[in-house]
């Protein structure tokens, strides 16, 4: 594939052309970079809105030469990158907005680049360097030392407590009188320098963590600087040297504790990997290989104008997540600064546009029904590796011998789906869809439990409430697997058309929307597509309360009532999951979403709902099954739990009350019917 990369977050307006082969090798077709380094030099460092202005007369021509020099045309692009930030905000917008035009005019898919995250990839365009590495990450605004394990799997080992090495270097330059930018100035001072003439402190030097510090080392010099002055150019030229063997000295230090925090947590780097402007400095790159060799590594630093900031990067890494089908919406905002983290906790993932950049590539499906196996299907065309657990030996005899769910007759199984009933095995994933009957959910996440990964995203796809304790589904996982992080999957959707294939629309919630948008990115196919969403009570209640109505629907359908009858049930019935949706803090905007009004009307329609089908029979008087053909009708179990509900809460349900009669053979159809049609006339 082939993309086009756009890099407007400091003083650099660049735009790049690379493309990624099948087997993942990155070749640059076009690198074009226009430097500001002229319209900042006066005012010493870089002034936003001279650079924003900048980007906007100069973008558009730099997007022009990287398509020219690349020799291709924007229909022969697979989709437009660009970095959305961190950085200068006022660029990083016209960057990202100039991509999004691109996108939508040429229908290309955009992919909003984090600016680190381009950084921490640039190794595998340069080298293919294998995950996971050990990256050092050293800019004017950033220092980190990041396990870099997958695409978008990033956990930071070390960051700075306050200046940036580059911000350090930016400022001793100012402070000696250098000019502006201040990297290449001190390192070229330096080289004619006596390291040895100042005793500049090395913060944070023998620490176990792997943090930095250079505020320290910064005063020292101007207090040094202060002493002799006024400086002679050989005063300035001994400060610059004994500055950067300082800087030289805990970058050694800090890197060695972050190998060590590194190797014990994921083993053996593939390599040791240098990015960001600061690579650039050779003293710096001299004392990286010589520790690379130290722990039996090879250091990767790629080439001097790969180091700063460069479309090359974005577009690479527009590639990188393009492969994994992580692509954004046209209304994913720019962002000036990395997300907020508190810098004592270790082994977080970095974030992407609010959303978290753990890389879920093993899906696990636990339960081998219809549904599961679905989602199994999806999963797969998504390009994830998927596990399908099935407790029944038969079933998932069936499942791995024929490649076909007994459930889904003609649609074979994806080549990436493994078949088990090892629950050990489904425990090591990514994320793990949990597609087990609502009343065997607590018995499966107890078992689970006691051999998953910490945090590791439940996705809860069954829509009921628990008899008896009238738990949803993620109060469940987050009481018996307190360690995981609960989520819920619910729309519109048939596994039928789902497993083959035919366009579908769904809703993904958790409490936290980094983890809502890395699922519903892990998760789309071309036809599969989710929304995410952190209203997770507002998304189960619609799926669990439209079981319960779907089951009326049907018995008007049943019973020959016509079609006004089904329409004035379908409203009435919304407006019922709409007043208990408010009175459990559901929002209502998540109520006429996909998981309420869209799923309400797709299963009171058809008779492939099973719960419609439960209902149809009761119409006609015949006695329902509620699991024929292996598809559970979740609303003849729920309807007296949420009936329950609604009491406590003093909701009222009537549609909802004289189902939960007629399941529990309180009223007869006929009864209920006239129950619900002789209630005393109001507004609506």
């Amino acid at each position: 594939m082939i993309v086009l990369g756009i890099e407007t977050t400091c003083d650099e307006t660049a735009a790049a052309v690379v493309e990624r082969s099948e087997q993942g090798r990155g070749r640059i077709l076009s690198n074009i970079i226009l430097s500001q380094v002229s319209e900042h030099a006066a005012f010493g460092g870089v002034v936003p809105e001279i650079a924003a202005r900048a980007h906007v007369e100069a973008l558009d021509l730099i997007v022009a030469k990287a398509m020219a020099q690349a020799g291709c045309s924007f229909d022969q692009l697979g989709g437009i990158a660009a970095a959305a930030g961190p950085g200068l905000i006022g660029g990083v917008i016209v960057g990202l907005t100039t991509a999004k035009a691109i996108a939508l005019v040429k229908r290309k898919p955009l992919i909003a680049i984090n600016h680190l995250e381009a950084h921490a990839l640039t190794a595998r365009l340069t080298d293919a360097t294998p995950f996971p590495y050990c990256l050092f990450l050293a800019s004017g605004g950033h220092t980190q030392v990041v396990a870099v394990r997958a695409v978008g799997d990033y956990v930071r080992i070390g960051t700075t407590q306050d200046d940036a090495i580059g911000e350090a270097f930016d400022k001793t330059a100012k402070l000696l009188g250098l000019g502006y930018p201040g990297g290449p100035l001190v390192e070229k001072e330096a080289a004619r320098g006596n390291a040895g003439r100042f005793a500049l402190p090395r913060p944070m030097h023998g620490r176990k963590d792997a943090d930095f510090s250079l505020s320290g080392l910064k005063t020292a010099l101007r207090l040094e600087a202060e002493k002799i002055a006024p400086l002679t150019d050989q005063d300035v030229a001994d400060l610059c040297a004994s500055f950067q063997q300082a800087v030289v000295d805990v970058v050694l230090d800090r890197l060695r504790a972050g190998l060590r925090m590194f190797r014990a947590k994921y083993g053996a780097p593939s390599a040791l990997v240098a990015a960001g402007g600061v690579a650039a400095n050779q003293a710096i790159r001299k004392v990286l290989q010589r520790l690379a060799l130290e722990v039996g590594s090879t250091l990767v630093a790629p080439p001097l104008e790969l180091c700063t900031d460069n479309g090359a990067m974005i577009a690479w890494a527009g590639a990188e997540r393009l492969a994994l089908g992580l692509i954004d919406t046209l209304d994913v905002a720019p962002r000036a600064l990395a997300a907020r983290r508190d810098r004592r906790r270790q082994g977080q993932a970095a974030t992407h546009g609010g959303i978290q950049m753990t890389s879920i590539q093993k899906i696990s499906v636990l339960g081998g029904g219809a549904w599961g196996a679905a989602l199994a299907q999806t999963c797969a065309r998504a390009g994830r590796s998927v596990t399908l657990w099935e407790y029944d030996a038969a079933n998932a005899e069936h499942l791995a011998g024929k490649r076909e769910s007994r459930f889904l007759p003609g649609v074979r199984l994806e080549d990436a789906i493994m078949v088990t009933r090892d629950l050990a095995a489904a425990a090591r994933a990514d994320a793990i869809l949990l597609v087990v009957p609502a009343q065997a959910l607590r018995s499966v996440v107890k078992s689970l439990a006691q051999i998953m990964p910490d945090r590791t995203p439940l996705i809860a796809c069954a829509k009921g409430i628990e008899h008896g304790t009238h738990k949803f589904m993620t109060e469940i996982i987050a009481e018996c697997a307190p360690q995981a992080t609960p989520a819920i999957l619910s729309g519109p959707s048939f596994a039928a058309d789902v497993a083959r294939g035919l366009p579908t629309a769904v809703t993904i919630a958790a409490g936290d929307a980094g983890v809502a948008g890395a699922l519903a990115h892990a998760i789309n196919s071309g036809t599969f597509r989710p929304y995410h969403s952190t209203d997770v009570r507002g998304v189960e209640l619609g799926g669990a309360t439209k079981n319960v109505l779907a089951i009326a629907a049907g018995i008007v359908t049943g019973r020959g009532l016509g079609a006004s009858a089904l329409a004035a049930m379908t409203t009435r019935g919304f407006a019922e999951l709409v007043r208990f949706g408010r009175a459990c803090g559901a929002k209502t905007e998540t109520m006429m979403g996909l998981s309420g009004l869209g799923d309400l009307i797709l299963t009171c329609s058809t008779p492939q709902s099973r719960n419609f089908s439960c209902g149809v029979a009761l119409g006609k008087g015949e006695k329902p099954d509620s699991a024929a053909h292996g598809k559970l009708a979740e609303g003849v179990f729920t309807a007296p739990v949420l009936l329950e509900m609604a009491r406590e809460k003093n909701v009222e349900m009537p549609i909802s009350a004289a189902v939960a009669a007629v399941l529990a053979g309180k009223l007869s159809v006929e009864a209920a019917i006239e129950s619900l049609l002789t209630r005393p006339i109001k507004s609506e």
